[in-house]
């Protein structure tokens, strides 16, 4: 007999990719309660689950762009497993489409997650080969959205990568008292999750191994956009690097 819990929770990460949000994945997924939608990719993204990622990896990042969410449900659904009681998804599109999950994931609950604009920048740089302007432009536009999903979700809970690193005790308790039946979380382990040193690690900061790796040039770019938007630094607590 298959078990089905009598009232899912749908957890949805929204977050800018390359923020460490795969690392927060695999700590919610240490709980026994906890069910990934894609637990066997190496991102755990739902997003790139294959009946569902034509639809949803084409032109991700174009906020008009409406997706077909009873459709998507529906497969995710058959990938989570109902018998537990919290059903988690990360993609980070989805920070885009939040008000829309909201309506179709009763009850949909929200960790609201980001990173240092530095630290995030350099990795589209390294990565993509992006420059400084254009990554932190990137930066700033799904800061916004953020901005709008703290202030306009029903229940969402705030948290940053540097909070998660520094200080995880904090971090656990914030998130059993979101969603209680979740009821344990690990993390005194390794973890799997991409990090710049390419190696499975314990939680550790890469803030600043990332932020070394940008040239003066790289931070001045970065920086001419940071300085038009510091209205959004200061609402997430960050400051801006002198160089």
């Amino acid at each position: 007999m298959i078990f089905f819990w009598r009232k899912n929770k749908y957890l949805f990460i929204l977050t800018p990719p390359a923020s460490g949000s795969t690392l927060l994945t695999e700590i919610l997924m240490t709980s026994p309660h906890v069910s990934c939608n894609n637990p066997e990719s190496s991102r755990k993204e739902g997003q790139k689950v294959d009946s569902v990622r034509q639809i949803m990896r084409d032109d991700p990042w174009n906020e008009m762009k409406e997706m077909p969410w009873p459709f998507i449900k529906k497969e995710w659904r058959k990938k989570w497993d109902l018998g537990r009681p919290v059903l988690l998804e990360k993609s980070p599109p989805n920070l885009l489409r939040s008000a829309a999950i909201e309506k179709h994931f009763i009850p949909a609950f929200f960790i609201v997650f980001i990173r240092n604009p530095y630290a995030n920048c350099e990795h589209w740089i390294r990565k993509n080969s992006w420059s400084p302007e254009r990554s932190s432009e990137f930066w700033v536009r799904l800061a916004g959205y953020q901005k709008w999903n703290l202030e306009n979700l029903g229940r969402r809970l705030y948290l940053r990568y540097e909070d998660l690193v520094s200080d995880q005790e904090g971090s656990r308790r914030k998130i059993l008292e979101f969603i209680p039946e979740i009821e344990s979380l690990v993390t005194e382990r390794i973890f799997d999750a991409p990090n710049i040193s390419g190696e499975s690690s314990e939680i550790r900061d890469f803030n600043k191994q990332k932020i070394n790796n940008l040239s003066p040039d790289q931070l001045a770019g970065i920086n001419s956009v940071l300085k038009e938007n510091e209205e959004i630094m200061d609402y997430f607590q960050y400051s801006l690097i002198d160089v």
